[in-house]
């Protein structure tokens, strides 16, 4: 997926790299050392759209300090 961004006044469609892939997953965990749960679902968007991969999500919830399960 591509997104636009600007420069110089000018906007152009420009494809997410890895830099971009791996500040969204590190917001993601930050989000989750922080107990932002809120917010994890749009940084979970965000990381996809950037190219991440489920496994490399996956892998970032597992190790999160509280994990929630789906029993209530």
């Amino acid at each position: 997926m591509s997104y636009i961004v600007s420069k110089n006044g000018k906007a152009k469609t420009q494809e997410p790299d890895a830099v971009d892939k791996a500040m969204a997953l590190i917001f993601l965990q930050e989000a989750l050392i922080t107990e932002d749960y809120e917010g994890c679902p749009a940084l979970i968007a965000a990381a996809k759209r950037c190219g991440a991969r489920s496994r490399e999500i996956t892998r970032i919830l597992a190790r999160s300090p509280r994990r929630v399960t789906g029993r209530a």
